[in-house]
């Protein structure tokens, strides 16, 4: 098996239901399904477990309907399949084939653009046993009829034909319902309501022609539900009743029926009776009149009824007619149900029956549905909660279903022992599912996963969570979209039910009776859990705000903790299964977004959002202390994900910044010092954001997932001097779509063989095995071979499509079941079967379709909802792409390499100028870049920039700019050309670095004793002393607010007091601690240090702070004036000592200006005279122009430049693109502008480029991706890049209407010579 394929099969798929009426279905098979995110979810109610979730719907899924609607009256064959109608927000309807015999799903029919907008309501109706009649609504303000025939034999096509398109206007109608008219064999009726309060009653045949024949009035608000009755035997002969719910909290019960000979008047007046109904209106259809009027009036529900059903009828009579039972069940926002059913003697309805979720954290009920027996009903809730109640007896007894997230899914993780699995989610909550093995009359039933405790109900959406797996209590950390982290801790509720449900006890010395808290409360706002603790009447878990009685603040019951035997309902799960919250972790600036815990459960690592390098650090804790262990940097953007290595001595971190780095970790053992850590690697290892990360079980190799679509695969390995290296050993073959979850399965290194399974942004999920190749030298080091082994990947498994997430997957997570199932006391074995290879491994994964999924036997799945997909924040400019010049060693330019495209001989001739740049062997020289517009002269420039690194001064300017400044020509380019020299300085001063531990200052007495006088005590982490402060000193404290537990730098030379921040022993003091607050290890070492400090000024920033009375801070204020010479020459006099005394060294730098045939005979001329100055930079100048006039003269040049001039140049050419270039210039736009472009759609965008400019063309890019997005594409195509087209002219097309309709615009001064011209 080992090197075979992998089975996959799926054990566990939780997952809520969406919000929205109609929602939820439950069929003559006895199989419910429901509405989740863009799939249809099927759960069987008997074994309370989603079986699968059909996927095809492109939007949320609004609808579903099963046909036939009732197992009773409708003929067919026992076995043969059964049909599901859905309908999406995607205006898509879907047609699915169950087959029960074989228990397989498959798709009978796709309409994918059934309507043009949103599927709001569908309803069917059985014309025979192979034929229905459809009715579908939508917010593009349409009801249309379909006619659906549904194969005789399993696997045959269905058919799915439009009859009619029924135009409703403006107002969107949102219920539907359909039924034969009485006594008819050929008419049908639809009623339809929507949002302007009224029932719309259409009658037509099965060929379509439906006609409105009525309004009916009465609704105060918004119809939201519709449901015929089967056909009703009365006095008056056959009759269909309707029942209509609405947002004005009413049911209105009306009748159709055959009018009646004798005058409804006189029975009025005659006969009064409280049965008596008023008259409605009148139709006719099939030949007869018919009446409709309102049977009856139900009052009871105190909100909006969302929801009402007829019973399904049980019997038939004689002639086959299905006997409908007079009962409706209705479900509203008030949180409960209702079971309505007229009075005998009376026949006024009364409410029979109530249920419904009492607790503070239901909101009502969006959806309700019968069991085909009639004996079970369910409703769907506000939070995508399931609830079932059951008769039994004369009892409704609540049932078990199953639960799950109603938003994404972001984050999940095994906990300790791997005994159950935690997931987060944007829903904001934590839920814990755990396997539940039945005892007693159901222990022949397989073991099942449950939903069995809701540790944490939060104010803010969920981001990331860590368990940790070390000795004690269970315990986990969430993050979510606020700046601390939250600790919390099982209580003894907990522990005793995982227990009864595990058969399992902690084997790492941890005592149960240790726990003296049962359980938590939620506090009013929704934040914090506060404990419930064994003894004691008081509420100790109650906060002042709540015990003060505040009117703001909603008093909430207290929960209710109990040991649990099963798995609990809904009600119990949101108020009495929450954790305490046991600690606050501060000091992040952003809202959290990463974080993890090693193996051991010693050190937690968290991460937030960022824009900056200070921002993104990685923060370490000590979880025995909760203290701060160290801070790392090196991302400069928000890291995505972290992860700590099997061994526990490495940390690997991914980022938005498309780099990863490794840092070595070393622990002091204490739990009080910083831990010592080593940055390894940081590596720039893919081209757009890098989405997941992962260690393999021997903690020598890792994978790494990028939106570019690659996994990479890269080693660790051991240098003989005990140094680590990187290296790229394999990549994976591109995937259609970006790879968003990686996850190593745990094997043992001795077996040599891996698993890597792969979760990608459209759902699917795949397993990839890996062998390594014995190492010629496996002596070098046991664990860190230094000679490189070959890892081979091949394709191994992947998850079929109804059982794949159907959205992207955010985290996957192995468990190895030969450690984490073990024996119940008596049993000599488990239920589950451990066998020796894969079958002993389980995969858990949670993505954006709302659903946690867990996957037995090599199998994963955990699926939940829709995250909000990070966009990158940093800006986007026209070069931001550039990144070198794309050269290899040799000089040799790659086709396409670091954002270049093309121009290889001028890309060619710009490395060696780099060269001779670094050498410093051209310094004074000047190259010019000419060729036409668009063919990158800009492009090699940047690139020249950031090849030369940040230390090399890269000024750039417009040949115009020199014109609009308020100074004079020549002094506006000498600011220029010293703007690109810089200048190393080297400083050595003597400082006292250490952290404050008291500062003491001694007042005088009165105001004309002596001035004040102090001590001040500063410790490093080998020493400790007090200096005495005087009066400039204290002052100096004062104005930087230094306190105790600052790490301050005092200048011994200047006495300049400088707070490097605070020490992360103070990191718990939060109370006085704002999110700028930047935490520093103390100083080691002495107090008193020499120190070098090296800054890298130009000689513009010195002549500036020189030549100004308010120094460095002329920088910022913008204008900075005409600087006379004479300090220039002071400044140069300075910088030659400097230089000799070898405390400063110059490096020069390039100057860049753009459009150089801008400057007149004057610039030239200066410019001729400044390249001979020793102190010259590298000048690089660009222009587009051929033949022209030197400005300021009437003499033709060469580019517009003098001769004498141009003969100092050293000229690098630039050509046109290709098309070929062209098209690879326009993928790199597209990935750098984060859009995803169809093959089509580029062809078209590059035909375009090459017709009109290639800038006009990287314009469209983002207009087309906004039109994708209005259509709510998922990637642009051609139709796109034709309606920006459209909207947005080029320079061509501009020019042609400009000379079609120049009359028309004013001071038009062209004469017919120029326009002739023109159009030639």
């Amino acid at each position: 098996m080992l090197g075979g394929a992998v089975d996959l099969d799926v054990a566990f798929i939780g997952v809520g239901c969406n919000r929205v009426v109609g929602a939820i279905a439950w069929g003559p098979c006895n199989l419910v399904a429901f509405a989740a995110h863009h799939s249809v979810a099927v759960f069987d109610p008997k074994l309370a477990r989603v079986l699968t979730t059909l996927q095809g719907h492109k939007d949320l899924v609004n609808c579903v309907e099963w046909i036939p609607k009732h197992g009773i009256g409708n003929s067919g064959e026992t076995g043969a399949e059964k049909f599901l109608l859905s309908g999406g927000a995607d205006g898509g309807i879907f047609v699915w084939a169950y087959l029960p015999s074989e228990n397989e799903w498959r798709v009978a029919k796709e309409v994918p653009g059934a309507h043009d907008k949103a599927v709001t309501c569908i309803a069917g109706c059985q014309l025979s046993a192979n034929e229905t009649l459809v009715a579908s609504t939508s917010s593009d303000g349409t009801v249309r009829v379909w006619h659906a025939s549904v194969p005789k034999q399993a696997g045959g096509a269905c058919e799915f034909t439009m009859l009619q398109s029924i135009s409703v206007g403006t107002k969107v109608m949102v219920a539907v319902t359909l039924s034969p008219l009485p006594s008819s064999s050929s008419s049908y009726l639809i009623a339809v309501g929507g949002l302007d309060n009224h029932v719309y009653l259409y009658v037509g045949c099965t060929t379509g022609q439906f006609k409105q024949v009525c309004q009916l009035k009465g609704h105060q608000d918004w119809i939201r539900a519709l449901d015929f009755s089967c056909p009703v035997k009365d006095e008056s002969g056959l009759a269909v009743f309707l029942a209509s719910s609405a947002q004005d909290r009413m049911i209105r019960m009306w009748k159709i029926c055959a009018k009646r000979g004798s005058s409804p008047d006189v029975n009025i007046t005659t006969q009064p009776s409280l049965r008596m109904y008023i008259e409605g209106p009148v139709f006719k259809a099939d030949g007869n009149s018919w009446q409709v009027s309102l049977e009856s009036l139900l009052v009871g529900h105190e909100d909006w009824v969302y929801s009402v059903v007829w019973q399904p009828p049980q019997h038939v009579d004689t002639d086959g007619i299905p006997l409908q039972s007079m009962c409706v069940l209705s479900a509203s926002m008030d949180r409960t149900m209702m079971i309505w059913k007229p009075d005998f003697k009376s026949g006024i309805w009364m409410n029979v029956v109530t249920v419904g979720e009492l607790g503070h954290t239901a909101l009502g009920f969006y959806g309700a549905a019968w069991g085909p027996q009639g004996n079970a009903i369910l409703a769907h809730g506000y939070s995508g909660s399931l609830h079932m109640w059951a008769k039994i007896g004369d009892d409704w007894i609540p049932q078990l279903v199953p639960s799950g997230h109603s938003a994404p899914v972001v984050d999940l993780s095994w906990g300790k022992l791997d005994r159950y699995l935690l997931s987060a989610s944007h829903d904001q909550t934590t839920r814990l599912f755990a396997c539940w093995e039945r005892d007693g009359d159901e222990a022949g039933l397989r073991p099942s996963w449950h939903e069995i405790a809701r540790p944490q109900v939060h104010g803010h959406d969920f981001n990331c969570l860590a368990v940790v797996k070390g000795p004690g209590n269970h315990c986990y950390v969430s993050g979510a979209d606020e700046k601390v982290a939250r600790v919390f801790e099982a209580p003894g509720a907990f522990l005793d039910s995982l227990n009864t449900f595990t058969g399992l006890a902690d084997a790492d010395g941890f005592k149960r009776e240790d726990v003296q808290i049962i359980g938590a409360n939620m506090s009013a706002l929704g934040l914090s859990q506060k404990p419930i603790y064994t003894q004691g009447a008081a509420r100790r878990d109650v906060g002042n705000a709540e015990l003060s009685g505040d009117p703001m603040m909603e008093e909430l019951p207290e929960a209710k903790p109990m040991i649990l035997t099963e798995p609990p309902l809904e009600e119990h799960l949101a108020h009495n299964t929450l954790w305490p919250e046991t600690h606050k972790l501060y000091g992040h600036g952003n809202e959290l977004f990463a974080m993890c815990c090693n193996n051991g459960g010693q050190l937690l690592a968290t991460a937030c959002k960022a824009q900056t390098m200070n921002v993104a650090e990685i923060w370490l804790w000590y979880v025995n202390s909760w203290r701060v262990a160290g801070r790392l940097q090196s991302h400069t953007l928000t890291v995505t994900q972290l992860e700590f290595s099997p061994d526990n001595l490495f940390l690997l971190s991914v980022s938005r910044d498309r780099h990863f780095t490794v840092f070595q970790l070393k622990q002091s053992g204490t739990g009080e010092e910083e831990v010592q850590h080593k940055l390894l690697a940081r590596v720039d290892a893919h081209k757009r954001i890098i989405w997941a990360c992962s260690w393999s079980p021997c903690s020598r190799f890792f994978a790494t997932g990028s939106r570019d679509r690659s996994v990479k695969i890269w080693e660790l390995s051991e240098n003989g001097d005990g140094n680590f290296q990187v290296k790229l050993i394999t990549a994976l073959p591109l995937f259609k779509c970006s790879v968003t979850a990686l996850a190593w399965a745990p094997f043992t290194a001795s077996q040599k063989s891996y698993l890597l399974a792969v979760g990608k942004e459209d759902g699917t999920l795949e397993v990839w095995r890996g062998f390594v190749t014995p190492s010629a030298d496996a002596a070098t080091s046991e664990k860190y071979p230094q000679e490189t082994r070959k890892l081979d990947m091949s394709f191994c498994s992947r998850v079929e499509r109804f059982l794949c997430h159907g959205a992207t997957i955010h985290r996957l997570r192995w468990r190895d079941l030969s450690t984490s199932v073990t024996q119940k006391q008596g049993d000599q074995q488990s239920g589950l079967e451990i066998s020796k290879d894969l079958e002993r491994l389980q995969l858990a994964s949670c993505g954006a379709d709302h659903t946690p999924t867990r996957c037995c036997k090599m199998t994963g799945d955990v699926k939940v909802a829709e995250g909000k997909d990070l966009t990158r924040i940093e800006r986007i400019g026209a070069h931001s792409h550039i990144r070198g010049l794309g050269l290899d060693d040799a000089f040799e330019a790659r086709n396409v390499s670091q954002g270049m495209v093309g121009q290889k001989v001028a890309r060619r001739a710009a490395g060696v100028i780099l060269q001779l740049i670094r050498e410093g062997k051209i310094a004074g020289r000047a190259i010019l870049l000419a060729g036409q517009p668009g063919t990158g002269k800009t492009a090699i420039a940047m690139g020249m920039a950031k090849a030369l690194g940040e230390e090399t001064p890269f000024a750039m300017m417009a040949g115009s700019e020199i014109f609009s400044l308020e100074m004079s020509k020549t002094e506006a380019l000498t600011q220029a050309f010293r703007k690109a020299i810089g200048v190393r300085i080297k400083e050595e001063t003597e400082i006292i670095e250490g952290e404050v531990i008291e500062i003491q200052v001694d007042k005088p007495a009165s105001a004309g004793a002596a001035l004040k006088s102090g001590k001040l005590t500063l410790k490093t982490t080998e020493m400790e002393t007090v200096y005495d402060l005087g009066q400039k000193m204290i002052e100096s404290i004062g104005k930087q607010k230094v306190q105790h537990g600052d790490v301050i730098a005092i200048d011994k030379a200047s006495g300049k007091i400088t707070k490097l921040g605070r020490s992360f022993a103070r990191s718990r003091d939060f109370d006085a601690m704002g999110p700028a607050t930047k935490f520093v290890q103390c100083p080691d070492g002495e107090l008193q240090k020499r120190k070098e400090t090296v800054h890298v000024v130009t000689l513009h920033e010195i002549d500036v702070i020189n030549s100004r009375s308010q120094g460095f801070l002329a920088l910022f204020a913008g204008d900075t004036g005409e600087i006379r010479s004479e300090v220039r020459e002071q400044i140069d006099g300075k910088v030659a000592v400097w230089r000799e005394e070898g405390k400063a060294e110059i490096i020069p730098g390039v100057l860049f200006i753009d459009e150089v045939h801008m400057l007149d005979i004057e610039c030239f001329s200066w410019l001729n005279r400044a390249l001979e100055n020793e102190m010259a930079p590298i000048l690089v100048v660009a222009t587009n122009r051929g033949i022209t006039r030197i400005r300021g003269t009437n003499y033709k040049s060469p580019h517009g430049i003098p001769i004498d001039l141009l003969d100092r140049l050293l000229i690098i050419s630039t050509s046109p693109y290709t098309e070929e270039e062209l098209r690879k210039i326009l993928d790199i736009r597209c990935e750098e502008e984060d859009v995803e472009m169809s093959e089509d759609a580029r062809d078209l965008l590059t035909k375009i480029g090459h017709e009109t400019s290639l800038r006009y063309a990287i314009h469209l890019i983002n207009a087309a991706s906004l039109s994708c997005q209005r259509r709510k594409g998922k990637e642009v195509e051609i139709e796109d890049i034709s309606r920006v087209y459209s909207l947005f002219v080029d320079v061509k097309r501009s020019t042609q209407f400009l000379m079609e309709y120049q009359e028309q615009f004013m001071f038009n001064e062209m004469t017919p010579e120029e326009e002739q011209e023109m159009e030639e």
